[in-house]
């Protein structure tokens, strides 16, 4: 009978040393996870040597060292005799790479909405159905990584080693530890709500306005589950996340089916390789006019430096305009033939007008992440006394210009540095409107610890009024900082961008006109009408006659003729490199988000693009999640 060892733990050691009729397949059983059995060279090693030829290859394990998987000196009593029969096929050592039922289920989820490809999932694996044991050594939280157990059989011909530890590399690779899941279940409701002093019908994430913050570090997998308790289909995006090969959790009408009243969608997607100051907000129906929005901050890992020193604490400003009528009354307004929204009723800080305090230690520096999450005006923000270094763009490092105030558009996010170098007192930050037909100001405070009395000089001024040519002069001056570390250890970017030559040139402009009487907005005198089936749902059953195919002329036409109504899409190819110019002819500031909307989607201002490429891969684009709500014409299709 061969004797069996195992690289693991010391609770791990002393239950296997404890004995069973057939160690590895019971123990299997007992951890309740995953298996992966793949020979790897035979030798016969005492202790110490076998610390010395192992402890390299499982440093070298992503996102492991060798402590994790076992002590300095591996226990005498790790060494056990007991039946070993069926462990392995090959008459060699067998790597066997345990994950925990925690892993596995995540791996599960994972594969669901192709965050991992299920060419991956093969016969290698099996899955124990045995309950765990009551010790509270096998837990999920007693194995946060891979174990890996070493069997002995009988010896194998020397020839074929390098080439078994090239199969063993590959797959402690496949089994090894995923990135971190963060899991998180929101019901989203109607409630009461007074931002301006008077309540008001509000959209609450588990109760909350604003909605809970996610708080995540780069890589990380975002498992949110969405419960609609309201009266109206529901969909959440997330603005600023790229959706890497994962366009289905974008969360878009062109994209999603939205979350039908009394139903749930679990979004599943990774912050992958970004940093930054993000948010999400509703998609649909003016919904966000009445909450449901929250912010996503995305931090480093630890091994990626941010191009400043770290700051002393972080703080979150969520601002925006607000209305007092509700997200219905508002689509009444436009479907009415109004021109434009109302102007709004008040701004706001992280919800109330004037927030509790930022309070921060003199001589540190904070960290200030500031998002316009409101419908329609821009603001301007300003801290009394203080200097605003930029720091952060929509998620990237811009060279670090210093400011007195700072523009920010609807959608928009950024961040900049304070430092707390003046007397201790207390200091107004300040939001105001920007181009907007009422002049509102929302106010909060940055408190020295320890400050007994206000700041005497007047509250800080804000650029010149209706002055465009300041705000666009500013967004100038952001430059990108091509010598920065980007989410991995690489600079952001160094392409000669002058240098590549564009495959086309597209000019989008936008306007608005009173179509059968209700007010719609228009991208190349195309007004988009978002079909019942979406657009990425048509796409991938092949639905005919939902998108209209290249219908958008790729330059506005002139005579001015009234808009149509349509469903167009234009093509591109992958890696094909396009311009566009983005045309305003209107009285009022536009602002574009790249994914494809922005607030007047609602009134059909929109536009989607389709990249392609025939070769249909993992490396470009996951399956449809098998989660994915179908609607539409999709509806009854399979996954």
């Amino acid at each position: 009978m061969p004797s069996s060892w195992i690289l693991g733990s010391g609770v791990a050691d002393s239950y296997h040393a404890a004995g069973s009729s057939s160690s590895v397949p019971p123990l299997m059983d007992r951890i309740h996870g995953l298996s992966l059995r793949v020979p790897v060279p035979a030798f016969t090693p005492s202790p110490p040597q076998r610390d010395a030829a192992w402890r390299p290859i499982l440093a070298a394990l992503p996102g492991s060292s060798s402590s994790t998987f076992f002590p300095a000196s591996i226990k005498s009593s790790s060494l056990s005799s007991s039946l070993s029969a069926g462990a392995c096929t090959f008459s060699s050592f067998c790597l066997i790479a345990t994950i925990p039922e925690q892993a596995r289920a995540t791996r599960e989820k994972e594969e669901s909405c192709g965050l991992r490809p299920r060419r991956y999932k093969s016969s290698l694996f099996t899955h124990s159905t045995s309950p765990p044991p009551p010790h509270s050594a096998f837990t999920a939280a007693a194995f946060p990584r891979s174990r890996v157990n070493i069997e002995r059989s009988s010896a194998m011909p020397p020839a074929l080693s390098a080439l078994l530890l090239l199969l063993l590399l590959l797959a402690v690779s496949l089994a090894g530890a995923d990135d971190p899941y963060r899991y998180f279940t929101w019901t989203v409701t109607y409630g009461p709500i007074a931002p301006l002093g008077t309540t008001q019908q509000g959209i609450l994430i588990n109760g909350q306005f604003p909605g809970p913050r996610i708080e995540c570090v780069t890589n990380d997998n975002l498992i949110v589950n969405v419960i609609n308790n309201l009266d109206e289909p529901f969909l959440l995006t997330w603005n600023g996340i790229k959706q890497r090969k994962n366009s289905w959790q974008d969360g878009v009408a062109g994209t999603n089916c939205p979350i039908p009243p009394g139903s749930n969608y679990t979004y599943k997607f990774q912050t992958k390789d970004q940093i930054g100051t993000f948010v999400y907000f509703p998609s649909l129906a003016l919904h966000r006019a009445a909450g449901g929005f929250g912010a996503l901050n995305v931090y480093q890992r630890p091994a990626i430096p941010v191009p400043y020193p770290p700051p002393a604490g972080d703080f979150t400003l969520l601002v925006g305009d607000w209305y007092k009528a509700g997200h219905k009354e508002l689509r009444r307004t436009l479907d009415a033939g109004a021109p434009s929204l109302p102007p709004p009723d008040g701004l706001l800080i992280n919800g109330v007008r004037s927030p509790p305090a930022f309070v921060g230690d003199l001589g540190k520096t904070y960290l200030f992440r500031v998002s316009n999450v409101g419908l329609k005006v821009s603001v301007n923000v300003r801290i009394q006394g203080h200097e605003l270094r930029l720091v952060e763009v929509e998620g990237t490092h811009p060279v670090q210009n210093v400011y007195d105030s700072l523009d920010v558009h609807a959608g928009q996010s950024l961040a900049f540095l304070v430092t707390l170098d003046k007397p201790p007192l207390d200091y107004a930050v300040v939001v105001s409107t920007r181009f907007a037909p009422v002049n509102l100001t929302a106010v909060g405070t940055l408190h020295y610890a320890g400050a007994t009395a206000r700041s005497p000089v007047p509250l800080p001024a804000g650029p010149p009024e209706g002055s465009f040519e300041w705000s666009v002069n500013q967004a100038r001056s952001f430059r990108w900082n091509l010598t920065a570390s980007a989410a991995r250890p690489n600079p952001q970017g160094s392409f000669h961008y002058g240098t590549i030559t564009t495959s086309r040139t597209m000019v989008l402009a936008s306007s608005s006109a009173a179509i059968a009487g209700r007010r719609r907005c228009a991208v190349n005198g195309v007004t988009f009408v978002v079909p019942d089936t979406p657009l990425k749902l048509a796409d991938n059953y092949n639905i005919a006659n939902v998108i209209e195919w290249d219908s958008l002329p790729l330059r506005p036409g002139g005579g001015g003729a009234p808009p149509r109504a349509g469903t167009p899409v234009v093509r591109l190819n992958l890696h094909e490199f396009v311009e566009v110019v983005f045309q305003n002819t209107e009285n009022e500031l536009q602002s574009w988000h790249l994914d494809g909307y922005d607030f007047w989607v609602y009134l059909g201002q929109q536009l989607y693009l389709r990249v392609w490429t025939p070769q249909q891969s993992f490396s470009n684009e996951y399956s449809i999640p098998t989660n994915a709500i179908l609607c539409g014409r999709a509806a009854g299709l399979p996954h």
